[in-house]
Protein backbone atom coordinates (compact mmCIF):
# COMPACT_ATOMS: atom_id res chain seq x y z
CA UNK A 1 0.00 0.00 0.00
CA UNK A 2 2.70 2.58 1.16
CA UNK A 3 4.44 1.46 -1.66
CA UNK A 4 1.19 2.49 -4.23
CA UNK A 5 1.13 5.78 -2.76
CA UNK A 6 4.47 7.02 -3.48
CA UNK A 7 3.89 5.84 -6.84
CA UNK A 8 1.12 7.98 -7.39
CA UNK A 9 2.62 10.86 -5.64
CA UNK A 10 5.15 10.63 -7.59
CA UNK A 11 3.59 10.76 -10.85
CA UNK A 12 1.10 13.87 -9.70
CA UNK A 13 4.37 15.65 -9.36
CA UNK A 14 5.87 15.18 -12.55
CA UNK A 15 2.66 15.90 -14.10
CA UNK A 16 2.76 19.02 -11.92
CA UNK A 17 6.04 20.13 -13.26
CA UNK A 18 5.04 19.27 -17.37
CA UNK A 19 2.14 21.42 -16.65
CA UNK A 20 4.08 24.27 -15.64
CA UNK A 21 6.63 24.33 -19.33
CA UNK A 22 4.82 26.31 -22.64
CA UNK A 23 2.66 24.01 -24.92
CA UNK A 24 5.25 22.42 -27.72
CA UNK A 25 8.71 23.53 -25.79
CA UNK A 26 10.80 20.17 -24.65
CA UNK A 27 12.95 20.68 -21.86
CA UNK A 28 15.96 21.02 -23.69
CA UNK A 29 15.72 22.56 -27.56
CA UNK A 30 18.49 21.28 -30.10
CA UNK A 31 21.05 23.53 -31.83
CA UNK A 32 20.08 24.58 -35.01
CA UNK A 33 20.81 27.23 -37.99
CA UNK A 34 18.89 30.04 -38.25
CA UNK A 35 18.93 29.00 -42.42
CA UNK A 36 20.19 25.93 -43.81
CA UNK A 37 20.52 27.57 -47.30
CA UNK A 38 21.21 30.71 -48.18
CA UNK A 39 21.70 33.19 -51.93
CA UNK A 40 23.66 36.58 -51.36
CA UNK A 41 25.03 39.09 -54.26
CA UNK A 42 28.86 39.81 -54.25
CA UNK A 43 30.20 42.24 -51.30
CA UNK A 44 26.85 41.74 -49.37
CA UNK A 45 26.88 40.31 -45.61
CA UNK A 46 24.84 38.05 -43.54
CA UNK A 47 24.58 36.84 -40.16
CA UNK A 48 24.08 33.36 -39.30
CA UNK A 49 23.17 32.11 -35.69
CA UNK A 50 23.28 29.13 -34.32
CA UNK A 51 19.93 28.80 -32.15
CA UNK A 52 19.69 27.28 -28.49
CA UNK A 53 23.73 27.17 -28.62
CA UNK A 54 26.34 29.61 -26.44
CA UNK A 55 27.86 32.02 -28.87
CA UNK A 56 31.69 31.98 -27.56
CA UNK A 57 31.54 27.79 -28.00
CA UNK A 58 30.82 27.88 -31.45
CA UNK A 59 33.64 27.51 -34.35
CA UNK A 60 32.93 28.86 -37.74
CA UNK A 61 34.32 27.88 -40.97
CA UNK A 62 34.27 28.02 -44.27
CA UNK A 63 34.18 25.22 -47.03
CA UNK A 64 36.02 28.07 -49.45
CA UNK A 65 36.73 31.36 -48.12
CA UNK A 66 37.45 32.87 -51.43
CA UNK A 67 34.17 32.82 -52.29
CA UNK A 68 32.34 32.91 -48.78
CA UNK A 69 34.41 34.30 -45.78
CA UNK A 70 32.75 33.68 -42.29
CA UNK A 71 33.66 35.75 -38.84
CA UNK A 72 31.66 35.08 -35.76
CA UNK A 73 28.59 33.78 -37.99
CA UNK A 74 28.47 36.92 -40.14
CA UNK A 75 29.24 35.89 -43.75
CA UNK A 76 30.66 37.98 -46.66
CA UNK A 77 30.15 36.81 -50.07
CA UNK A 78 33.47 37.43 -52.10
CA UNK A 79 33.15 35.91 -55.14
CA UNK A 80 30.81 33.95 -57.53
CA UNK A 81 30.51 30.56 -56.76
CA UNK A 82 29.53 27.89 -54.13
CA UNK A 83 30.90 27.39 -50.26
CA UNK A 84 29.39 25.19 -47.00
CA UNK A 85 29.43 27.53 -43.97
CA UNK A 86 30.20 25.09 -41.12
CA UNK A 87 29.19 26.16 -37.56
CA UNK A 88 30.91 23.92 -34.94
CA UNK A 89 29.09 23.00 -31.46
CA UNK A 90 29.59 20.15 -28.49
CA UNK A 91 31.08 17.79 -31.27
CA UNK A 92 28.17 18.67 -33.67
CA UNK A 93 28.48 19.90 -36.68
CA UNK A 94 25.73 22.33 -38.62
CA UNK A 95 25.40 23.40 -42.49
CA UNK A 96 24.34 26.47 -44.17
CA UNK A 97 24.99 25.92 -48.35
CA UNK A 98 26.04 29.32 -49.51
CA UNK A 99 25.57 30.38 -52.91
CA UNK A 100 27.05 34.01 -54.26
CA UNK A 101 25.55 35.76 -57.44
CA UNK A 102 26.75 38.19 -59.40
CA UNK A 103 25.86 41.70 -58.52
CA UNK A 104 23.72 43.79 -60.51
CA UNK A 105 24.68 47.79 -60.58
CA UNK A 106 23.58 50.67 -63.06
CA UNK A 107 26.32 52.99 -64.43
CA UNK A 108 23.51 55.95 -63.22
CA UNK A 109 23.26 57.86 -66.02
CA UNK A 110 21.64 57.69 -70.06
CA UNK A 111 24.29 57.54 -72.56
CA UNK A 112 23.65 59.35 -75.51
CA UNK A 113 25.04 57.88 -78.66
CA UNK A 114 24.33 59.20 -82.45
CA UNK A 115 23.45 57.16 -85.86
CA UNK A 116 27.08 56.99 -87.67
CA UNK A 117 28.64 57.81 -84.41
CA UNK A 118 30.82 55.85 -81.43
CA UNK A 119 30.66 56.71 -78.06
CA UNK A 120 33.31 54.90 -75.19
CA UNK A 121 31.84 53.18 -72.13
CA UNK A 122 34.29 52.23 -69.04
CA UNK A 123 34.18 51.04 -65.55
CA UNK A 124 34.90 52.94 -62.61
CA UNK A 125 35.58 52.00 -59.15
CA UNK A 126 34.95 53.85 -55.93
CA UNK A 127 38.64 55.63 -56.26
CA UNK A 128 37.09 56.81 -60.11
CA UNK A 129 39.58 54.86 -61.66
CA UNK A 130 39.04 52.76 -64.91
CA UNK A 131 39.56 49.03 -65.55
CA UNK A 132 38.30 46.81 -68.26
CA UNK A 133 35.08 44.57 -68.21
CA UNK A 134 35.42 41.11 -69.06
CA UNK A 135 32.45 41.48 -71.24
CA UNK A 136 29.98 43.78 -72.91
CA UNK A 137 26.93 42.90 -74.66
CA UNK A 138 23.49 44.81 -76.06
CA UNK A 139 20.44 44.28 -75.41
CA UNK A 140 19.45 44.78 -79.46
CA UNK A 141 23.08 45.29 -81.74
CA UNK A 142 20.29 46.78 -84.44
CA UNK A 143 20.09 49.83 -82.80
CA UNK A 144 23.42 50.07 -81.22
CA UNK A 145 26.24 47.68 -81.37
CA UNK A 146 28.95 47.56 -78.40
CA UNK A 147 32.50 46.02 -79.13
CA UNK A 148 34.45 44.47 -76.65
CA UNK A 149 36.50 47.40 -75.85
CA UNK A 150 33.24 49.15 -74.59
CA UNK A 151 32.98 51.25 -77.70
CA UNK A 152 29.23 51.51 -78.50
CA UNK A 153 28.50 51.74 -82.33
CA UNK A 154 25.08 53.83 -82.87
CA UNK A 155 22.65 52.53 -85.90
CA UNK A 156 19.24 53.05 -86.02
CA UNK A 157 17.18 55.39 -83.35
CA UNK A 158 16.39 53.76 -80.37
CA UNK A 159 17.15 52.84 -76.52
CA UNK A 160 18.78 49.62 -75.48
CA UNK A 161 20.51 48.37 -72.64
CA UNK A 162 24.22 47.55 -72.13
CA UNK A 163 25.89 45.31 -69.96
CA UNK A 164 28.99 44.86 -68.85
CA UNK A 165 30.13 41.79 -67.14
CA UNK A 166 33.15 42.61 -64.41
CA UNK A 167 35.89 40.26 -63.30
CA UNK A 168 33.82 39.55 -60.11
CA UNK A 169 31.32 38.44 -62.45
CA UNK A 170 28.84 41.13 -61.74
CA UNK A 171 26.84 42.57 -64.25
CA UNK A 172 26.75 46.40 -64.48
CA UNK A 173 24.15 47.75 -67.00
CA UNK A 174 23.61 51.41 -68.72
CA UNK A 175 21.16 52.76 -70.58
CA UNK A 176 22.26 54.02 -74.23
CA UNK A 177 20.04 56.29 -76.54
CA UNK A 178 20.60 56.55 -79.94
CA UNK A 179 19.85 59.71 -81.91
CA UNK A 180 19.09 61.22 -85.33
CA UNK A 181 21.88 63.63 -85.23
CA UNK A 182 20.55 66.04 -88.06
CA UNK A 183 17.14 66.33 -85.85
CA UNK A 184 19.54 66.90 -82.72
CA UNK A 185 21.29 69.60 -84.69
CA UNK A 186 18.56 71.13 -85.97
CA UNK A 187 17.06 71.74 -82.75
CA UNK A 188 19.96 72.75 -80.92
CA UNK A 189 20.30 75.94 -83.36
CA UNK A 190 16.95 76.44 -83.19
CA UNK A 191 16.61 76.46 -79.60
CA UNK A 192 19.81 78.01 -78.83
CA UNK A 193 20.83 79.63 -81.79
CA UNK A 194 21.03 84.23 -82.79
CA UNK A 195 18.86 85.02 -85.79
CA UNK A 196 20.41 86.27 -88.85
CA UNK A 197 19.06 88.91 -91.15
CA UNK A 198 17.26 86.60 -93.01
CA UNK A 199 15.85 85.22 -90.11
CA UNK A 200 18.00 82.14 -89.40
CA UNK A 201 18.98 80.55 -86.71
CA UNK A 202 22.94 80.10 -86.22
CA UNK A 203 25.92 78.90 -83.60
CA UNK A 204 28.75 80.56 -83.34
CA UNK A 205 32.46 80.04 -82.40
CA UNK A 206 35.48 82.20 -83.07
CA UNK A 207 39.18 81.32 -82.21
CA UNK A 208 41.90 83.93 -83.20
CA UNK A 209 41.45 85.38 -86.89
CA UNK A 210 38.68 82.25 -87.62
CA UNK A 211 34.93 82.42 -87.08
CA UNK A 212 32.93 79.71 -87.96
CA UNK A 213 28.89 79.15 -88.17
CA UNK A 214 26.40 76.58 -88.21
CA UNK A 215 22.95 77.77 -89.83
CA UNK A 216 19.83 76.51 -90.28
CA UNK A 217 18.06 77.54 -93.22
CA UNK A 218 14.39 76.87 -92.39
CA UNK A 219 13.08 77.34 -96.21
CA UNK A 220 15.48 75.31 -98.12
CA UNK A 221 15.47 72.78 -94.69
CA UNK A 222 19.45 73.26 -95.16
CA UNK A 223 22.19 73.62 -92.41
CA UNK A 224 25.09 76.06 -93.95
CA UNK A 225 28.28 75.56 -92.28
CA UNK A 226 30.48 78.18 -93.20
CA UNK A 227 33.95 79.17 -91.86
CA UNK A 228 35.71 83.03 -91.95
CA UNK A 229 39.24 83.62 -92.02
CA UNK A 230 40.24 87.26 -92.14
CA UNK A 231 44.16 87.47 -92.50
CA UNK A 232 46.64 90.19 -93.20
CA UNK A 233 45.60 90.05 -97.38
CA UNK A 234 41.78 90.17 -97.02
CA UNK A 235 39.04 87.84 -96.04
CA UNK A 236 38.77 83.80 -97.21
CA UNK A 237 35.39 82.02 -96.87
CA UNK A 238 34.15 78.51 -97.19
CA UNK A 239 30.49 77.47 -96.98
CA UNK A 240 29.08 74.06 -97.17
CA UNK A 241 25.44 73.46 -98.00
CA UNK A 242 23.94 70.10 -96.05
CA UNK A 243 20.42 68.60 -96.47
CA UNK A 244 18.92 68.60 -93.20
CA UNK A 245 17.77 65.04 -93.41
CA UNK A 246 21.42 64.22 -94.12
CA UNK A 247 22.89 63.50 -97.80
CA UNK A 248 25.99 61.93 -98.85
CA UNK A 249 26.96 64.90 -101.19
CA UNK A 250 27.49 68.12 -100.24
CA UNK A 251 27.66 71.04 -101.58
CA UNK A 252 30.90 73.38 -101.25
CA UNK A 253 31.40 77.22 -101.77
CA UNK A 254 34.47 79.30 -101.18
CA UNK A 255 35.21 83.23 -101.60
CA UNK A 256 37.99 85.84 -101.02
CA UNK A 257 38.32 89.55 -101.33
CA UNK A 258 41.53 91.02 -100.50
CA UNK A 259 41.66 94.25 -98.21
CA UNK A 260 42.34 96.63 -101.11
CA UNK A 261 39.41 95.31 -103.33
CA UNK A 262 41.72 94.27 -106.08
CA UNK A 263 42.10 90.59 -105.66
CA UNK A 264 39.59 87.96 -105.31
CA UNK A 265 37.97 84.91 -106.56
CA UNK A 266 35.08 82.83 -106.22
CA UNK A 267 34.73 79.11 -106.60
CA UNK A 268 32.66 75.50 -105.91
CA UNK A 269 33.14 72.09 -105.69
CA UNK A 270 30.87 69.27 -104.12
CA UNK A 271 32.35 66.22 -101.84
CA UNK A 272 31.19 63.18 -101.38
CA UNK A 273 31.10 63.32 -96.99
CA UNK A 274 31.78 59.00 -96.71
CA UNK A 275 35.17 59.68 -98.74
CA UNK A 276 36.29 63.25 -97.33
CA UNK A 277 39.32 63.15 -94.82
CA UNK A 278 41.36 65.45 -93.83
CA UNK A 279 43.79 64.86 -96.57
CA UNK A 280 41.71 65.22 -99.76
CA UNK A 281 41.75 68.02 -102.32
CA UNK A 282 38.80 68.73 -103.94
CA UNK A 283 38.59 70.30 -107.68
CA UNK A 284 37.15 73.90 -107.29
CA UNK A 285 35.45 75.25 -110.48
CA UNK A 286 36.54 79.07 -111.14
CA UNK A 287 33.82 80.52 -111.22
CA UNK A 288 35.26 84.47 -111.25
CA UNK A 289 37.83 86.60 -110.53
CA UNK A 290 41.35 88.00 -110.75
CA UNK A 291 44.03 85.40 -109.59
CA UNK A 292 44.93 82.22 -110.92
CA UNK A 293 42.65 79.24 -110.98
CA UNK A 294 45.25 77.10 -109.69
CA UNK A 295 45.96 79.38 -106.63
CA UNK A 296 41.93 80.13 -106.24
CA UNK A 297 41.92 76.22 -106.19
CA UNK A 298 44.49 75.76 -103.43
CA UNK A 299 43.09 78.18 -101.06
CA UNK A 300 39.54 77.35 -101.54
CA UNK A 301 41.23 73.18 -100.34
CA UNK A 302 43.59 75.13 -97.25
CA UNK A 303 39.91 77.19 -96.40
CA UNK A 304 38.14 74.00 -96.20
CA UNK A 305 40.09 72.24 -94.68
CA UNK A 306 40.37 74.84 -91.68
CA UNK A 307 36.75 75.26 -91.41
CA UNK A 308 36.39 71.46 -91.04
CA UNK A 309 38.61 71.64 -87.73
CA UNK A 310 36.45 74.50 -85.88
CA UNK A 311 32.85 72.87 -87.77
CA UNK A 312 34.58 69.57 -85.59
CA UNK A 313 35.30 71.52 -82.77
CA UNK A 314 31.97 73.13 -82.37
CA UNK A 315 29.98 69.67 -82.80
CA UNK A 316 31.95 68.21 -80.32
CA UNK A 317 31.79 71.14 -77.71
CA UNK A 318 28.13 71.68 -78.13
CA UNK A 319 26.61 68.74 -78.73
CA UNK A 320 29.37 65.69 -78.05
CA UNK A 321 28.74 64.73 -81.90
CA UNK A 322 30.89 64.04 -84.28
CA UNK A 323 31.51 64.44 -87.81
CA UNK A 324 30.91 60.98 -88.00
CA UNK A 325 27.26 61.07 -87.29
CA UNK A 326 26.72 63.74 -90.42
CA UNK A 327 28.17 61.20 -92.89
CA UNK A 328 32.03 61.90 -92.48
CA UNK A 329 33.02 58.32 -91.70
CA UNK A 330 36.49 58.71 -93.15
CA UNK A 331 37.24 62.39 -91.51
Amino acid sequence: MKKSICVALCCTILLGVFALLPAGVSAKAKPRLSKTSLSIMRTKTYTLKLKNAKANKIKWASSKKSVAAVSGGKITALKIGKARIVAKYNGKKYYCKVNVKPRVTAFGKVFNVYTNDTIKLVLKNKKNSSYNAKSWTSSNSKIASISSKGVVSGKKEGTITITATNNYGDKIKGTVKVLNPYKTLKDYIKNNGKRDKEGNTYIAYGSDKYSFFITYNSKTDEFEFQGDYDGDSGNFEAIMYMNASGSDTQYIESYYLSDDRLYSYNTKSQLNASTFTSKTKLDFIFLSGNISEAKASEYSNVMLQDSFSGWKYMLNDKLKMGLSALGFSSY
